[in-house]
């Protein structure tokens, strides 16, 4: 497939660019094929981000794209996207920070997100849910770049946390997730069949689904009970807010954040809370089976 390069027109084609909120160096596109051993896409370029570069995909030619190992393993043919160009400089193009750009997931999720935005407004700065309290709806992306929504709580005890892919302090968003990792595989043993996790990112911006996807890779999670989650960072803010975890700008750290577990039932009502990050597998365990049992009497 010959790579069409053209010298970006910045008056001609930024216009269709703004209507999609393009950023420079992004493009939105289509994949027409994707090869996922290679980690190579041939995609239909619909939109580029006005940008001084002179050489960039034109729109509607048909190009090479470079991915990642992590969006290579959830994308598929027919998706629409948006990403960032990280290496212009010939084919194929090398892209990454790729997002689902499929404009009805995006209507989706803003409506699954209406009730928590609401309630976040009408609460100001108190909008932490207690013990006792229920979570309101909502709805995330997730590591396949699909909506998870909060039906996905229905009929399991759900452990819900926030990390970031780039945390830097081990005894932080790494050593939670390897424990929640094990908390997984020992469940069953312990009494709680239908335990499942769902690690949501601080960091969006960075924490795209190919982002997630590696991390999953990386730290061998069971997909299937363990889900990340990733969206518009308004909408994590709101969902921080609402599991009671605080952050502030640190220049020693990408994100200094506190530390909080919240334990939900099939009714989305938090029924436990694990604080600070020195916690035991065994322990935890053993007080969800119980409150888990006390709720059946």
């Amino acid at each position: 497939m010959v790579c069409l390069l053209v010298i970006l027109c910045l008056g001609s084609c930024s216009g269709e660019a703004d209507s999609f909120g393009l950023e420079p160096r992004e493009i939105r596109f289509e994949i027409m094929d994707l090869d996922k051993e290679s980690l190579v896409a041939e995609a239909k370029i619909l939109a580029v981000g006005s940008s001084k570069e002179k050489v960039l995909p034109e729109e509607r030619a048909i190009v090479r794209l470079a991915l990642t190992r992590g969006d290579a393993a959830y994308l598929e043919t027919g998706d629409v996207c948006r990403g960032r160009l990280s290496d212009a400089s010939g084919e194929p193009f090398a892209v990454d920070g790729i997002w689902p750009d499929d404009t009805g997931l995006w209507e989706r999720l803003d409506q699954a997100n209406s009730d928590l935005r609401r309630d976040v407004e009408r609460r100001k700065g108190s909008a932490t849910r207690a013990v006792g309290a229920l979570l309101s709806e909502f709805a995330v992306i997730d590591q396949d770049g699909d909506l998870l929504q909060s039906s996905f709580l229905k009929g399991k005890i759900t452990l819900i946390n926030f990390f970031f892919t780039r945390c830097p302090n081990p005894k932080m968003c790494p050593t939670a997730t390897q424990r929640l990792k094990v908390m997984l595989e020992k469940a069953d043993e312990a009494g709680v069949p239908n335990l499942q996790v769902l690690s949501l990112s601080f960091d969006p911006k960075h924490d795209s689904p190919g982002i997630l996807k590696d991390y999953s890779h990386a730290y061998k999670l069971d997909e299937n009970r363990f889900r990340l989650g990733t969206g518009p960072s308004l909408l994590m803010k709101d969902l921080r807010q609402q599991i009671g975890i605080a952050t502030r700008k640190d220049p020693k750290l990408v994100i200094d954040h506190t530390f909080r577990i919240a334990v939900i039932d099939e009714h989305r009502r938090i029924i436990a809370e694990i604080l600070g990050p020195d916690w035991s597998v065994e322990n935890t365990l053993a007080r969800i089976r119980t409150l888990v049992q006390e709720e059946k009497k």
